[in-house]
């Protein structure tokens, strides 16, 4: 994008061919002359710029710092960084500004509420919310939200973002379910998780705790740290994942023998290996449209260069033996988890058949299992009545399979 000035040109880009996300912001100037990388050693993930009106060459940046999110600005050519947010918020839009750059309006969410309009000065101040879009939720008891932090069993300090059960009583443990993100190049953040592919929320109101780990080869945390599972899914990041899960038993906030695993693309992929290869450590699992046999999947996928050269940092061709070790078909014979399989019919992202695999061989061990397919609906699930059936049987399933009261002493 062209600065005002027309004296700079900026964008979003990746460090190398290998990063995993185009979180960096690279400027050069118009003139010509090499490009430069102005959030280099960065600690968080640049998600969307654009330039500040009313300024001549003012870069305006979004990016997730850890379990939240901020927005600054670069001033060029000095390099300054100022931020433009005083708020604790979500910020999941690009920020509107009047046309001398003086006032801004965007939409944000929080733990209690879903996404709202606010506006106010572009000067690193508190803004207005507008809106109240959502009244229907007035009223409504939702479960308390924290960030939390362990460390993983090679020592390396983790986080997340933990939803406690409505009415929470210190001293009392629960049933936990661990949902996982996708990507791996991404990050849940201490927002609003009610969406039908966040079930935090509703689960709350059941009385479970969920747990949302952001693993290594997640973002907000600098370039490093989102490359840090390459060549090893499923290796040190499920130890991450398994070491959250560790940390709040250890905290008396969860009962280990009702822990449950449920996610989306990859996080499917993570339910599908932990109701395999873990299968002893979780009761019940959702695994939606997520990969169960990589041989199979390298081939079908419209994104083989991109689990090729992003997210394994390999090329199956070149190493079978690693892509069957972390496939979850391998270890059919040890699941024993009650499994239900979500999958559109039209995903060509993670093709159905992967789900198909999984359902096969899951019956063929005598694993609990069902298998429902969204006809029209490809890597998601969008039309309204999905969603609703979706919600209430992922509900359903953790219901049944971890609850035998509401809580244990």
């Amino acid at each position: 994008r062209w600065s005002p000035d027309g004296k700079w040109i900026a964008w979003l880009g990746a460090t190398s061919m290998n990063d995993p996300y185009a979180g960096s912001v690279f400027v050069v100037a118009a003139s010509g002359g090499s490009a430069e990388n102005l959030l280099k050693g960065y600690g968080g993930t640049a998600d969307w710029m654009g330039w500040q009106p009313g300024k001549p060459s003012a870069i305006l940046v979004r990016a997730i710092e850890r379990q939240s999110n901020t927005l600054f600005m670069i001033s060029m050519p000095e390099r300054r960084r100022e931020p433009l947010i005083a708020q604790d918020f979500i910020i999941n839009s690009a920020p509107s500004f009047s046309r001398d750059g003086k006032w801004m309006a965007l939409s944000a969410n929080t733990p209690s509420h879903p996404s709202e309009i606010f506006f106010g000065e572009a000067a690193n101040k508190p803004l207005a919310r507008l809106t109240r879009t959502n009244s229907q939720l007035d009223g409504v008891a939702l479960g308390e939200q924290e960030v939390v932090k362990w460390k993983s069993k090679d020592g390396w300090e983790i986080e997340g973002v933990l939803v406690k059960p409505v009415g929470y009583r210190r001293g009392t443990r629960y049933p936990l379910v661990m949902q996982p993100h996708g990507g791996p190049e991404s990050a849940d953040l201490n927002g609003w998780l009610g969406y039908s592919s966040r079930w935090g929320q509703m689960l709350a109101g059941r009385g479970f705790a969920t747990l949302y780990p952001n693993y290594r080869g997640s973002i907000g945390r600098g370039v490093e740290f989102s490359k840090a599972d390459h060549r090893d899914l499923m290796g040190k990041e499920f130890e991450d994942m398994l070491s959250g899960i560790d940390h709040l038993i250890k905290e008396g906030i969860v009962d280990g023998d009702r822990v449950g695993v449920g996610g989306g693309s990859y996080g499917g992929y993570t339910s599908a290996w932990a109701a395999t290869f873990a299968s002893e450590r979780f009761k019940a699992a959702v695994a939606w449209m997520g990969i169960s046999n990589w041989y199979s999947m390298t081939g079908t996928s419209d994104i083989f260069w991109e689990n090729s050269t992003v997210h394994w940092d390999a090329i199956m061709y070149d190493n079978y033996e690693l892509y069957l070790e972390r496939s979850p078909i391998r270890y059919i014979k040890k699941a024993n988890t009650p499994t239900l399989i979500v999958h559109g019919a039209v995903d060509p992202r993670v093709p159905i058949g992967q789900s198909q695999e999984l359902y096969t061989a899951l019956k063929w061990k005598g694993t609990p299992v069902e298998f429902v397919t969204y006809p029209r609906e490809g890597h998601g699930v969008s039309e309204k009545a999905h969603q609703l059936d979706f919600m209430t049987r992922v509900l359903g399933w953790f219901e049944k399979y971890l609850k035998n009261d509401v809580a244990s002493k």
